[in-house]
């Protein structure tokens, strides 16, 4: 796991003793958390999953979001083997998809691929340029249905393929904060602002359980833990 030029803090969020917490990331420098190819990220066509986190996009140079592709997760579709010779190279993974969420100017996309068909969602989560804010995301795959929450409410959802991902090249690793590879045309810049409580679960969740994610301080769809005499659940 590595994290590249990011700052660890504390958000909006939470209560005067309880903040939750977040991760800044910098545009101008660079900032992304990177993960080498990980099965546990890989999700098949009809497979639920879900992920969530909390976001408060910044200002790019003092400046209104821009149209630039601003990643926040980017999962390849390929993988990194060591042959014979200690060599490593890039080959297409097993038949799991690529996923991708960014931000171009106020509103946030979804996308996924089967590798021939993208499928794609998004919504508007800021309103204007003096409404940036600390956001409850959550987006999932529910019953082969691509779903985005903002705030625990629906607001973007889909069946239908439209969309660009195509053939990933984001290499073998799964990115926060940039899409992995600034070579490839078209594919955008590093994410500038603030992410946190960053949760994927191999599940889809109902809207209660989403009202209750995006309520809680870690994100959690659970209470808590509850303590006993002789142990704790």
């Amino acid at each position: 796991l590595l994290y590249n030029k990011v700052q660890f803090s504390t958000s909006s969020l939470g209560s005067a003793t309880n903040k939750f917490p977040t991760i800044n990331f910098n545009s101008q420098i660079g900032s992304h958390i990177e993960i080498k190819h990980d099965e546990r990220f890989n999700f098949n066509k009809d497979q639920d999953f879900s992920i969530y986190f909390t976001l408060n996009p910044k200002k790019f140079n003092n400046q209104t979001p821009d149209s630039e592709k601003r990643y926040i997760i980017a999962k390849s579709g390929t993988k990194t083997i060591v042959n014979s010779g200690s060599h490593s190279q890039n080959v297409d993974s097993e038949p799991h998809f690529p996923y991708e969420v960014y931000m171009i100017s106020q509103s946030l996309y979804f996308e996924r691929s089967d590798g021939e068909t993208t499928f794609s969602i998004n919504g508007e989560i800021t309103s204007s340029n003096t409404s940036l804010r600390t956001s409850h995301i959550q987006l999932q795959n529910s019953a082969s249905v691509m779903q985005l929450y903002f705030d625990g409410n629906l607001i973007a959802s889909t069946t239908d393929g439209d969309g660009g991902i195509g053939t990933s090249a984001v290499g073998s690793t799964f990115i926060i904060g940039s899409y992995g590879d600034d070579t490839v045309q078209g594919k955008g810049r590093f994410f500038n602002g603030d992410i946190g409580n960053i949760n994927i679960w191999s599940k889809a969740y109902n809207q209660t359980q989403i009202t209750n994610i995006s309520e809680s301080i870690n994100g959690s769809p659970y209470i808590g833990n509850l303590f006993y005499r002789n142990g704790f659940a």
